[in-house]
């Protein structure tokens, strides 16, 4: 690769003075031989090389400094640009060349049509999306939780995950109920797995982290760029104590506040999803103060770390689910159905499985939706003693 980066360092400082030129010395420069071979691998592997997405997203940068390209130029068409040549007829010049003729419209046009013809490389792109994402989180948050450090060297750690569990589902259910058609929920670990969190991501072509909970000790999160605010990832290290005060709802409203959302003077009225959020989290409550360990877990494991994708052992224990149709009559997030699937379990076996439609699936192999039980009287635990009261205590 070191043949590639000095080509390019070349070019873009032959052409310092001439935007235009530098625009397409990195277009052709991406349409090479060496990017192909990055996202090929990818393709075959499922791998993605970090140094490779830090290449992408700066020269990504780069060109968004550009006039000529600054409102045109999305990050996943420089993936895309790597595969332009696939089809070119022998003898025809090639985008991948120092030399090219071709402008630049004719680069981003192209790989517009690649994209549209190559659905996997649409899903890759998601993915490379996904990574820059954990990349830039873990920069940031590495140098915020440096300043956490105490004079001892020791990051304060809380010490019941329990509560954190339980408060956590809280506070993303209380969130949600006051913007629910602002953010899609999933659970990640970035940080080579290291971090657990609930994360509120935005909805759109491209979603970003948005908000997010790291229980186990951490922090909530706001990520500036996925509001148009800034660059910069604000920590919330007292989020537990603060939604433990008498008015946790002051806390949520600084949160809207900090991130231009206006909390609505009333809630809005629950859909399926927010029912299923509200059962989850008050569910939960039962478990403080007992021996039996409950969580919630989402059925696809996102991770940086290597392993993640689908919890087939959690899926596994449902006869319900394993109907196709029952696994795809939900739209799936970055290609992937099984991020429409909660599990509640306790002592690390799956007990009830919610999906976002508000249906529950049970062990038994029976199904109950949420939404229709919910219209008899609109308060949750009547639901959560209907639908698990073999399973409560």
């Amino acid at each position: 690769m070191s043949l590639w980066l000095d080509s390019l360092a070349f070019g873009l400082n032959k052409y310092a003075g001439d935007s235009e030129e530098r625009a397409k010395c990195i277009l052709a420069h991406l349409s090479m031989a060496a990017p192909r071979s990055w996202w090929k691998s990818a393709l075959q592997t499922g791998s993605i090389d970090d140094s490779h997405v830090d290449i992408i997203r700066d020269l990504h940068k780069e060109l968004l400094r550009i006039p000529i390209l600054a409102e045109r130029v999305e990050f996943g068409l420089l993936v895309v640009l790597a595969f332009m040549d696939d089809d070119n007829e022998e003898g025809k010049p090639k985008y991948g060349d120092v030399y090219s003729e071709y402008p630049v419209e004719q680069y981003i046009d192209k790989a517009k049509r690649v994209l549209m013809a190559r659905p996997e490389l649409d899903l890759l792109v998601k993915t490379i999306a996904r990574r820059m994402t954990y990349t830039m989180t873990i920069s940031k948050l590495s140098e915020k939780r440096r300043s956490s450090i105490n004079s001892h060297g020791q990051i304060q750690m809380g010490t019941n995950r329990q509560l954190e569990e339980i408060i956590s589902w809280r506070f993303i259910t209380e969130f949600w109920r006051r913007f629910p058609k602002s953010f899609y929920l999933i659970e990640a670990h970035p940080c080579s797995g290291q971090y657990d969190c609930l994360v509120l991501m935005t909805k759109g072509k491209n979603p970003q982290f948005a908000i997010d909970v790291n229980r186990g000790g951490g922090s909530i999160h706001i990520h500036e760029n996925a509001f148009g605010l800034g660059d910069d990832i604000t920590l919330h290290s007292d989020w537990l104590s603060r939604m433990l005060q008498p008015t946790p709802a002051k806390f949520l409203d600084e949160i809207a506040q900090a991130v231009r959302l206006v909390p609505p003077k009333k809630l809005p009225t629950s859909t399926p999803e927010t029912i299923v959020y509200r059962f989850i989290s008050d569910f939960l409550t039962h478990a403080m103060g007992r021996l039996d360990k409950w969580e919630c877990r989402n059925g696809y494991l996102d991770t940086s770390e290597y392993g993640g994708g689908k919890r087939a052992n959690l899926f596994e224990k449902f006869p319900s689910l394993r109907k196709e149709e029952n696994l795809r009559n939900i739209e799936p997030f970055f290609g992937e159905y099984e991020y429409n699937f909660w599990f509640l379990l306790k002592n690390d076996l799956p007990f009830l499985c919610l999906d976002k439609s508000g249906i529950v699936h049970r062990r038994d192999g029976s199904s109950i939706d949420l939404g229709h039980l919910y219209e008899g009287n609109r308060k949750i635990w009547p639901l959560i003693f209907e639908v698990a009261r073999d399973i409560l205590p």
